[in-house]
C-alpha cells in the first residue's frame, strides 16, 4: 500500500515539472498577427511578430502580392490605445495595404511605429481601440476575387500564444490526462 501512494506522488511530482517547464515558454508570445485563410479555413499565409522581437521601425508584410486589392491602399486600419484619438492617438498598430515605396503592395502591418506613407498618402482612414487580445477583420484588403471564393483575413494583436507554446500546453494536457487515468487504475 505505501508503494502505491509513493509511485502516485512521484507520477504527481513529473506531471508537476512537466507543467512547470511549459510556463517559461508561454512567455514568449506573439505580439501581433496577420492571417490570410483559405475558404476551408486553414492558414493560407501569416506573419507576425513576437514581443521579444518587436521593433517599431520594421513593416511585416506577407510576401504575395496577388492577396491583395490595390484600391484598398489609403484605407489602412489603425488601431489607438485605450483613451486616446484619431487625430493625435497614442497610436499602437496599423494593419492594411502596405508599400515598400517603389510600386509593390503587400498585406502587411507595422507595431508600435509612424508608419509615414507606407499605408497611404493619410496612412489610416479607419481607427479602432485596441483591445489587448482582440481579433480584428482584415479581409476587406484581400483581393476581389479571393474574397469570392472565401479567403478571409484577421489581424490579432495582445498576447498571442505561439505555436511552439501550444504544443507544450497540449503535452501537459495529455501527461494530466494519462497521470488520472492510471490513478483511477490504481
Amino acid at each position: 500500500m505505501a508503494n502505491t501512494a509513493v509511485k502516485k506522488m512521484q507520477r504527481l511530482v513529473g506531471v508537476g515539472a512537466l507543467a512547470l517547464a511549459a510556463l517559461p515558454a508561454m512567455a514568449g508570445s506573439i505580439s501581433d498577427r496577420l492571417t490570410v485563410y483559405k475558404p476551408d479555413g486553414s492558414v493560407y499565409a501569416s506573419v507576425w511578430v513576437d514581443e521579444v522581437n518587436e521593433d517599431p521601425n520594421q513593416f511585416y508584410y506577407i510576401n504575395d502580392a496577388s492577396l491583395i486589392d490595390p484600391a484598398e491602399f489609403g484605407n489602412a486600419t489603425a488601431l489607438i490605445e485605450p483613451g486616446g484619438n484619431p487625430t493625435n492617438g497614442p497610436f499602437s498598430d496599423i494593419f492594411g495595404i502596405f508599400s515598400d515605396l517603389t510600386s509593390n503592395f503587400f498585406l502587411g502591418f507595422q507595431s508600435d511605429g509612424d508608419p509615414g506613407v507606407q499605408f497611404g498618402p493619410d496612412g489610416a482612414a479607419i481607427f479602432l481601440t485596441e483591445v489587448d487580445g482582440a481579433s480584428y477583420d482584415a479581409t476587406r484588403y484581400l483581393a476581389p476575387n479571393l474574397l469570392t471564393l472565401g479567403y478571409t483575413a484577421t489581424f490579432e494583436v495582445g498576447n498571442i500564444p505561439e505555436p511552439g507554446s501550444l504544443a507544450l500546453l497540449g503535452l501537459g494536457t495529455l501527461a494530466l490526462s494519462a497521470y488520472r487515468r492510471t490513478v483511477r487504475r490504481t
